[in-house]
């Protein structure tokens, strides 16, 4: 087999009683993709003719992988994920290498994924990760596999390896297949977690079992025109958008938050949209001068939109994003989360996605109105 040939020039040391499968092909899926990338088998989250119109680092950002995953349905006792990365883990400030450049690896069904493990490459230029990973199976019941690529680094070649004899067969659909988008900025993305599955989308996508498309870009998420109208032609159960913290001044925000909603509304009238401001791990700054001002802007389009009627707005407060004991403790620099901090995001969000996601139920043949 051709793609097993390719992985053992990659991975000389592949364990020789399982076959690999590229996670383009049968029996894997992927997920996270844009259909441009599924198309072209590329791991991109923003198409080429939207590229140009983005800054130098949104640009930098189309191609990175965060929010993409590859699943598997087996029974097999173990799998292993063999990957090639292009050479040099980007040195962000504050993040873990497994988040930058590591392989996060789930199992189980819808509600019951679990961490099993996680691989990352070292910093010192070699491009291969690999891992396999052993659960106990006595039962050999067929499990759902899911790796979650990583959150910067970029990817070209991601395969799986299942033992050889055992039952593969396709993983079962998500409740919505429909992705969920998350538009938003290095919070998004997922700059510091410790692990790719730890990002608040990932979270949320766990809880509720919602395939999702992570379009964080770290310090570019600008809702540039293009952008927007291609977005808002897009399949998508609900649309979760949040740059606030990347507009460069109040004024661009205010010039940009309400038109983008509108964009995506006209398009998709029926789309279920949430909305929500930067985390607030600090009251006393939260409401002062230009940091309320934002949040002020956000808030304004969803009150026009409910003014307006529109009963498929939601808004998820920044006071809320981070509400537990010790806020201060839920980021590593007093503005990106931590662990502890995407996951109170996930909880505070949850209510309004859920309900958000209960609306969201489409025509096949509304799509067709498109353009």
């Amino acid at each position: 087999m051709q793609t097993d040939k390719r992985v053992r020039e990659l991975w000389p040391d592949a364990p020789g009683d399982m076959t690999f499968y590229s996670v383009w092909e049968a029996p894997c899926l992927i997920h996270g993709v844009i259909p441009e990338g599924v198309a072209a088998r590329r791991f991109i989250r923003l198409p080429d003719d939207v590229v140009p119109h983005l800054s130098d680092i949104g640009k930098s950002h189309a191609d990175r992988p965060t929010g993409m995953r590859a699943r598997v349905f087996t029974d097999a006792p173990a799998i292993a994920v063999c990957a090639k990365l292009q050479p040099g883990t980007p040195n962000a400030e504050s993040a873990s290498l497994r988040c930058l450049s590591g392989f996060d690896i789930y199992l189980g069904g819808a509600g019951q994924r679990r961490f099993t493990n996680v691989t990352a490459v070292p910093r010192n230029g070699e491009c291969v990760a690999t891992t396999v990973c052993h659960v106990n199976n006595h039962n050999a019941a067929l499990r759902d596999w899911m790796v979650h690529f990583p959150c910067y680094t970029r990817v070209e070649e991601v395969y799986i390896g299942i033992p050889n004899g055992a039952n593969i067969q396709t993983p079962p659909p998500y409740t919505y297949t429909d992705p969920v988008v998350f538009y938003g900025p290095s919070i998004t993305q997922g700059a510091t977690c410790t692990r790719a599955g730890n990002t608040y989308p990932s979270v949320l996508s766990r809880w509720m079992n919602f395939d999702y498309i992570n379009m964080g870009l770290s310090g570019s998420c600008l809702a540039e025109p293009e952008l927007c109208h291609w977005l808002s032609k897009q399949k998508m159960s609900v649309l979760v958008y949040e740059y606030e913290h990347n507009a460069p001044d109040p004024a661009h925000l205010l010039a940009t938050h309400e038109p983008f909603f509108k964009i995506i509304r006209a398009a998709q009238p029926d789309l279920p949209i949430v909305m929500l401001p930067r985390p607030n791990n600090n009251p006393d700054y939260f409401y002062i001068g230009e940091v309320a001002r934002r949040k002020s802007i956000v808030y304004r389009t969803y009150e026009n939109a409910r003014k307006a009627g529109d009963q498929r707005v939601w808004y998820v407060d920044g006071d809320d994003l981070l509400a537990g004991p010790d806020p201060d403790a839920c980021t590593v620099d007093g503005s990106h989360p931590n662990d502890l901090g995407y996951f109170r995001m996930a909880t505070a969000i949850a209510p309004a996605l859920r309900a958000a996601l209960l609306t969201s139920v489409k025509a096949d043949a509304a799509w067709d109105d498109i353009d």
